[in-house]
């Protein structure tokens, strides 16, 4: 219970104040009013007895005058935080963590001339409690840092009783979303998903917005993936391991959640489970819309004349989709399961904005316009996705000891088009085009993979993978004719365009542990498949050295009598 509140409460006081973050993001940089985007607030928050960091502290900003709350954010795993942006003004700052008591820092003031407030180490002060001695055993920790990654537990986690993956994804370190909740992992946007442990036929962003986080026991952070994951993935991959039933019967959840702006989603799985098979169907629904205004003045100097330039509009971004799944494994023996999975599902995503630019001629002096213009953009993607697949797993002497098979074939629909316009002074538009492209992907994949246990807790993997995929996009430009008022088509930028891939690849993994220390070696054969390329291979080898974190905690909790 004590770590249900402990992880509830930081959440629900950055819930109240989202509204207030949402304002200030999208008011960012360039804008009017004298914001910057260095304007902000800095500090580290440490425990008073034994000076370590405090992870996942809550930060409070707050108005001298009204003392309204502004806005919030969390330490990082380090007791960093920052608050950023911040308008010129008058602040106090409270730091409430659960355990501790609670400190306020006053007098902070931010202007044009200093627009950064140090705050530097806050040590708070541990709270005690009377009463009698509280057993918590067995505890599944927020996060567990394992050799090659980490491993976040959201299973009990507020977030994912509503949202998708994007929202479980934006407290966890190494891990950016922005305000449109797009996801960037390591600073960098190119990343694998994977789900189940295995690659997902949407692009990374697309698959963490269609993924409810009501689904998902627990999320996989790999910066260093080992031989046994494919390279694609340059800054990393997230894995996103889904909740399973273990109960016997029928069993089922649903979940439904409505928010602001048209938000919507929900989800349904059933499953039914004896000593024979276990059966699953599931089905999700969402949509989420972000909305934004923004606002700028461009200065340009030339010699003693400066032209002045101003932008405001506003901004709207959407997405939505659904997902069907089902799937059946059949134990053929104690040691012997083989599985059988289908899903089909659909997304779309839509950008539109409009901004109204006027230019100024010595401004403010002159207050006359020399040329007003508006411009729109639109643009929408979506499409399809089916997938199959089936696996056959024989375990030898335990959980860690294993042969599996497994093999899937996808296929993704995209439709892409962008439209940009540009409207004079009257609105009649003298400029527009339209790009598009469309076209269909398909994957499949053919894995064996070997694991047995190796000594102090380490393992030992072998594989084998063969993988190909083709995509075929045809390619269109159009562009506005103020003459024909009309958009005309250019033959120059109509083509079509056809990738193919086949890449079979061996590798073996070898790890082991050393108290709280692990080490892990790697290698990788990887051969392109085909007349031109058939005797190319790419060997690489990899060596990880880290520290881990126990899966558990076993805490005893003696409270002592509150010092006077």
């Amino acid at each position: 219970m004590l770590r249900f509140i402990k992880v509830f409460l930081p959440f629900l006081l950055i819930a109240f104040t989202t509204n207030n973050i949402l304002a200030q993001r999208s008011s960012g940089p360039g804008m009017g009013g004298g914001n910057r985007s260095s304007n902000g607030i800095v500090g580290k928050v440490l425990d008073d007895q034994s000076g370590n960091p405090i992870q996942y502290a809550n930060i409070m900003l707050h108005d001298s005058d009204s003392e309204a709350a502004i806005t919030g954010t969390i330490t990082d795993e380090r007791g960093r935080f920052n608050i950023t942006p911040v308008k010129p003004g008058n602040y106090f700052v409270t730091i409430k963590f659960m355990g501790y008591e609670e400190m306020r820092i006053d007098s902070l003031t931010i202007t044009m001339a200093t627009p950064m407030a140090m705050v530097g180490e806050v040590f708070i002060v541990p709270a005690t409690m009377s009463g009698e001695s509280v057993v918590v055993e067995r505890e599944r920790t927020t996060m567990e840092y394992k050799i090659d990654k980490k491993v976040i537990n959201v299973g009990q986690d507020l977030t994912s009783s509503s949202g998708t993956a994007v929202e479980v994804l934006e407290n966890v370190p190494s891990v950016q979303v922005d305000i449109d909740g797009n996801v960037e992992l390591r600073g960098s946007s190119n990343f694998t998903v994977l789900i189940d442990n295995r690659p997902s036929i949407l692009d990374g962003n697309e698959a963490l917005q269609t993924i409810p986080a009501s689904t998902i026991d627990n999320i996989e952070i790999i910066t260093n993936p080992s031989a046994a994951y494919d390279p694609d993935g340059v800054s990393g991959i997230i894995n996103i391991i889904t909740k399973k039933s273990k109960l016997e019967g029928m069993s089922g959840i649903a979940n439904l959640n409505a928010g602001m702006l048209g938000q919507l989603g929900g989800d349904i799985l059933l499953n039914y489970r004896n000593h024979r098979y276990t059966a699953y169907i599931s089905a999700a629904y969402h949509s989420r819309v972000y909305e934004g205004q923004d606002t700028s003045m461009s200065i340009t100097t030339v010699g003693d004349t400066s032209y002045y330039v101003g932008q405001q509009g506003g901004r709207r971004f959407e997405h939505g989709g659904y997902r069907l799944r089902t799937g059946i494994d059949f134990t053929l023996s104690d040691n012997d399961v083989l599985g059988i999975n289908l899903s089909y599902g659909s997304r779309g995503f839509s950008r539109s904005s409009e901004n109204a630019f006027t230019e100024y001629f010595e401004y403010p002096t002159y207050l006359s316009s020399v040329y007003k213009s508006t411009s729109e953009a639109d643009s929408d993607r979506g499409g399809s996705y089916y997938n199959l697949g089936g696996n056959f797993e024989h375990r030898f002497t335990g959980p860690t000891h294993r042969l599996e098979v497994s093999g899937r074939y996808s296929i993704r629909e995209s439709d892409d088009e962008s439209t940009t316009m540009q409207f004079d002074v009257t609105g009649e538009q003298v400029s527009g085009r339209i790009t598009s492209e469309n076209g269909p992907t398909s994957r499949g994949r053919l894995e064996v993979k070997y694991e047995q246990p190796w000594a102090n807790d380490g393992k030992l993997e072998a594989g084998y993978q063969f993988r190909s995929g083709i995509s075929s996009d045809e390619n269109g430009l159009q562009i506005w004719d103020s003459t024909t008022t009309d958009y005309l088509v250019v033959d120059s930028y109509a083509f079509d365009t056809e990738y193919k891939r086949n890449i079979q690849s061996l590798y073996s993994v070898m790890s082991s542990n050393f108290g709280k220390l692990g080490i892990q070696g790697a290698f990788v054969l990887n051969t392109p498949i085909g007349t031109l390329y058939s005797s190319i291979a790419l060997m690489n080898f990899k060596l990880i050295v880290g520290i881990t974190s126990p899966a558990s905690i076993y805490h005893t909790i003696s409270p002592q009598p509150r010092n006077s």
